[in-house]
């Protein structure tokens, strides 16, 4: 047993070091996030034709959940994500691709006019179909939609049940999202 799973690391190992092209790196942010308060810094690392792994990481001073001026929250996010591009005649991380991913956020929430607070630690797991394109071989425009299942928990609150302007159930929700970076 230890022979097999030894024989396909080394298959594995050779492969994506065989698999050679020049873009196998991108760097990407969200273009309209630091307008609503997030700032998105991404990056994928391409493994084979049709394989990528992608790590992004959320920063919210802002955050846009909230309705009304009453709430203020702030916090962070992280969300691994593989990547599988559909297209062979396209090798990644080009073209259309399907993507599960995880995201593990915690947000620090506040309301002004109650004076409470409470921190929201969400834990999604979700599915995004999405297109990526290169221009020149240099800029990459990255679109996606997708589902995701949302479990929330609020923990540490200064008033329990008190309204903090964020939807603490937990359930089904959507994504949409449109990335820019470089390739390398």
């Amino acid at each position: 047993m230890k022979t097999k799973v030894l024989i396909w690391c080394v298959l594995f190992i050779t492969g994506t070091l065989a698999y050679s092209q020049t873009d196998k790196n991108a760097v990407k942010t969200d273009p309209v996030s630091p307008f609503l308060g997030v700032g998105v810094l991404k990056y994928e690392r391409v493994f084979t034709e049709q394989i990528s792994f992608q790590l992004g990481f959320f920063y919210a001073w802002d955050y846009p959940a909230y309705e009304e001026e009453e709430y203020s929250a702030s916090g962070f996010a992280i969300s691994p994500e593989f990547r599988y591009y559909l297209l062979k005649k396209k090798p990644a991380p080009r073209g259309l691709y399907l993507a599960p991913n995880y995201r593990y956020q915690k947000l620090f929430t506040e309301n002004l006019t109650e004076n409470s607070e409470a921190t929201v630690i969400n834990n999604s797991l979700a599915c995004n179909l999405g297109f990526q394109l290169i221009l020149k071989d240099l800029i990459l425009i990255d679109a996606w939609l997708g589902l995701a299942y949302n479990v929330r928990n609020v923990v540490d609150e200064t008033i329990p049940g008190a309204n903090i302007g964020y939807q603490t159930e937990s359930g089904f929700g959507g994504r949409i999202g449109i990335s820019i970076g470089l390739t390398f």
